[in-house]
């Protein structure tokens, strides 16, 4: 079930990471005005600025990966998976969860995290995105009320997902799941 393509949206919050302070001057700091140097971030700060969101996004995602996965077991429609994803991703997710419910499909099993990394980010974006690359091993099922498996564990899947920053997280707002041989599982 992990296994098909999800809309997903995730967000992280960085703080002090557009690089604009917005903060009241003293009378002992300098306006830009009266410096005879332009005040901009240096290279470092925004280094430092991308380095961190990139820990938080993995981080996040990592935490989306946990939590989607209870949710799925929980048999629960009503999941608070909006902790973690936003938009098509979490209507898809909740439209998945609610129609298992209806037809007596309980999910079992887990996802887990194995690798992955950032490799796309746009802080300055409205709103700032993210794009993980991941392996991931599949070994979530879903039984009907007949006791038929209705879909089976993928293994280790490639999957790309594209999170954007809500308020101080990052929330899944698209996924894209391929096979092992492909992406994050192929490295």
């Amino acid at each position: 079930m992990f296994g098909m393509a999800l809309a997903i949206g995730l967000v992280l919050g960085v703080v002090g990471c557009s690089g604009d302070d917005t903060s009241p001057q003293s009378a002992d700091t300098p306006s830009a005005a009266t410096s005879s140097t332009p005040v901009t971030p240096s290279a470092t700060q925004s280094q430092d600025a991308s380095s961190a969101a990139k820990v938080k996004a993995l981080a996040d995602y990592k935490y989306f990966v946990a939590v989607w996965t209870k949710g799925r077991t929980s048999g629960n429609p009503a999941y608070p998976y909006d902790q973690v994803m936003t938009g098509k991703a979490l209507q898809m997710t909740k439209s998945v969860a609610t129609a298992d419910d209806l037809r007596g499909i309980k999910a079992t099993g887990t996802v887990t995290f194995l690798r992955g990394s950032v490799v796309a980010l746009d802080l300055k974006a409205k709103p700032a995105t993210a794009t993980v690359r991941s392996c991931e091993l599949d070994r979530m099922s879903g039984v009907d009320k007949k006791g038929t498996q209705v879909y089976r564990p993928g293994g280790e899947v490639s999957t790309e997902t594209t999170m954007a920053l809500v308020g101080n997280r990052w929330k899944v707002s698209n996924k894209a799941v391929s096979g092992k041989d492909e992406g994050a599982c192929a490295d």
